[in-house]
């Protein structure tokens, strides 16, 4: 959301306020859906990442599933809702931020806030106490 806003202020300030209005219109729905299938994925590949860390696989490759299951679920939901919306008037074209920003997201994810919180699951299994 904040980088909606930042978005918003940026091209206000370069004259192209209407262009982005019109951008964010096209896809508010899809950005709704996207907001509601995070915290579930989050849950989810949370889960995922326990399991594995525990089966003692790397934190790095742990962390990159992590990081390609969100963005999976999210853009996902992104594309779906964006494809629903804009139904009557379809385009190949409308999926492209969302195939994009997967990409990006699920690489620079990995090494940044995967990685974080991949970590301090694996710090929590460490100092688990050993059960009897």
């Amino acid at each position: 959301m904040i980088v909606i806003v930042g978005l918003i202020i940026l091209l206000n300030k370069a004259g192209e306020m209407e262009s982005a209005m019109g951008i964010l219109g096209a896809y508010v729905d899809a950005i709704v859906g996207l907001l509601l299938a995070l915290i579930p994925a989050l849950w989810w590949a949370g889960r995922r990442s326990y399991a594995g860390l525990v089966a003692g696989e790397s934190l790095l490759m742990v962390s990159f599933g992590y990081s390609v299951f969100v963005n999976s679920i999210i853009w996902l939901a992104f594309m779906g809702m964006a494809v629903i919306q804009n139904f009557s008037d379809f385009s190949w074209a409308l999926l492209l931020p969302g195939l994009i920003l997967f990409v990006v997201g699920s690489l620079f994810s990995t090494v940044t806030i995967g990685l974080a919180i991949c970590y301090l699951i694996k710090r929590q299994i460490v100092n688990q106490p050993a059960s009897a």
